[in-house]
């Protein structure tokens, strides 16, 4: 959780009964987004473990990292985060504890406001990020196959495309805003420089929404 990021007064008390009730070992919850700009919209995660597990199936965490709540257990049995997992480290530490049966789930429910920035250092080291995450997805597909969950991460570093997939990243942050606004011209245009930054992490990016949009329906 990142100083400007805000924890609304009953985050962790309803996070802990809606853990409770529904007998999950971690869970998260949906968060207002802002910027500079102002309000973003709000975030609509998937709800259950099933759910949570195909998205990751799919190369996507599900639960916003400064919103986990867990069990203690979870921590220490699975040893925290992995700091082979540079900037990926939340999604690491959810596909391991997945492959070790616990539980997981997100608190339908905005119990959080969340910063929303295009220098953050997610949107800085998108390179990186993406072999992380694609080594982690690697990982639990060969978990999901019958495998154990081995998590190996190699990294060759690539500057010229560092530079395109942040922008990417940078440039699909942009476009948000400017939905979100109703600049829909804006946002046609953004979209666009985003796609020839980086055609893969653009479909990528395309590919998770759709998956999301599915899921929902099928948790309905």
């Amino acid at each position: 959780m990142d100083a400007d990021d805000i924890s609304l007064p009953t985050r962790l008390s309803e996070q802990i009964l809606y853990l409770e009730e529904n007998h999950l070992d971690l869970c998260g919850c949906n968060a207002l987004l802002f910027s500079e700009h102002g309000n973003l919209g709000l975030t609509n995660k998937l709800n259950s473990h099933e759910a949570l597990e195909k998205l990751m199936v799919a190369g996507d965490i599900g639960i916003i990292h400064p919103t986990f709540l867990a069990r203690r257990k979870v921590f220490v049995e699975s040893g925290g985060y992995n700091p082979l997992a540079l900037h990926a480290e939340d999604m690491e530490f959810i596909a391991h504890i997945l492959s070790m049966g616990f539980r997981l789930g997100n608190n339908p429910k905005v119990l959080f406001k969340y910063r929303f920035s295009t220098n953050s250092v997610t949107r800085r080291n998108a390179f990186h990020l993406y072999t992380t995450i694609s080594n982690i997805n690697k990982a639990y597909k060969s978990f999901k196959n019958g495998g154990d969950y081995i998590f190996v991460n190699s990294i060759k570093f690539n500057k010229i495309k560092e530079e395109r997939y942040s922008m990417n990243k940078i440039l699909m942050t942009e476009a948000r805003e400017k939905l979100v606004r109703k600049n829909y011209f804006g946002f046609l245009y953004k979209i666009i420089l985003s796609f020839i930054y980086s055609p893969k992490l653009f479909y990528h990016t395309i590919k998770i929404t759709y998956i999301v949009h599915k899921l929902k329906k099928w948790e309905k």
